[in-house]
């Protein structure tokens, strides 16, 4: 009962969070210097044209007008009407919201299957070859730019050795499977298509790594140091000593007090792989919400900009909560 009220009291909070999101974004956005009405009609329209196109887009009204418009549009389900292509927001966020999800999921799958194992063994066997090894692919990880690893990945594995291709989800002539959740690598394995889940998986190696590079690199890190200072606890040693197998010692006993920073950082890894991706999805043309609001930040596309940027404080917010109640659940000394 006291989680359930906790929720409902961070669902509550949730709303001057989202507000204050709005107004952030609507006044950085109409700052930016520029006239979409004459980007929508063209170089060569005539004033009049133009200023009848800002008058039915709302755009002749003040600023405070424009946000209270958008946020009643907001209360009923409206993220507003796409300068750009002309369509509502929120059919081009359903439209490229399960790319850019499915390219997230990927990529912290990736993230949480290869960091955490490697960050428990480079803390049981810390300063051995293996240790020093991690350290030096973390410290890479790190310090790698994304838009210089995902170039590199393209140079070497796509154009040079050919191996995987190099953009799009699937190729060029081979038809998206029927739409069930969106995610065609769950979508091909429901249509009963190996073929084209193989061709899924191919063109989202190389985005899902170079995404997941740096988040991958912080989780080994974390891990590593969070099993080293459990396994200098007390109780690790009274384990020992009552003969119990190294292997539960390091499973049950260190994994599991040293799963919160973990958790943590995984949980805020999570959102910000779903607004990081921008740059990711923009070298390997992958038709998510990034591409779609970098074309929009160069249109001056305000209402998909702000609805691009609703959506993931939304999900960061959801995913935060998340993380809290697992709190819960990972430490029972924990109370709400």
């Amino acid at each position: 009962m006291h989680i359930l009220s906790y929720v409902l009291k961070r669902l509550m909070y949730l709303i001057p969070v989202l507000i204050g999101v709005t107004l952030l974004v609507f006044v950085i956005a109409h700052a930016i210097p520029g006239d979409p009405a004459r980007m929508m009609a063209g170089q060569k329209a005539s004033r009049e044209a133009v200023e009848n196109l800002r008058r039915a887009m709302g755009l002749d009204r003040p600023l405070p007008e424009q946000y209270l418009r958008y946020l009643t549009g907001l209360l009923q389900g409206d993220l507003g009407f796409s300068i750009r292509n002309q369509r509502p927001v929120r059919e081009d966020m359903r439209d490229f919201f399960p790319a850019t999800l499915e390219l997230s999921l990927t990529s912290m799958l990736l993230c949480v299957s290869v960091g955490l194992p490697l960050g428990i063994v480079s803390a049981i066997w810390r300063n051995r070859p293996i240790d020093h090894a991690s350290r030096v692919f973390s410290v890479f990880g790190v310090s790698m730019p994304v838009f210089w690893l995902g170039l590199m990945l393209l140079l070497l594995f796509y154009r040079q050795l050919g191996w995987l291709p190099g953009s799009g989800r699937l190729d060029i002539g081979i038809d998206p499977p029927a739409h069930v959740t969106g995610l065609y690598l769950i979508d091909t394995l429901l249509e009963g298509s190996t073929g084209k889940f193989g061709n899924a998986v191919a063109h989202i190696i190389l985005p899902a790594f170079c995404l997941s590079y740096v988040y991958l690199a912080i989780i080994t890190r974390i891990v590593r140091s969070s099993m080293i200072s459990v396994m200098g606890l007390d109780f690790i040693t009274t384990a020992r000593a009552n003969g119990i197998s190294e292997v539960v010692i390091i499973l049950k006993h260190c994994l599991k007090n040293s799963l919160i920073p973990t958790v943590t950082i995984t949980g805020l890894s999570i959102g910000e792989l779903l607004g990081g991706a921008i740059l990711t999805e923009t070298i390997f043309n992958w038709p998510g919400m990034g591409k779609y609001v970098v074309d929009s930040v160069n249109f001056l596309d305000f209402p998909a900009i702000m609805g691009f940027t609703l959506v993931v404080a939304l999900a960061y917010v959801m995913i935060n909560l998340a993380v809290d109640v697992m709190y819960a659940f990972l430490d029972p000394q924990i109370r709400y």
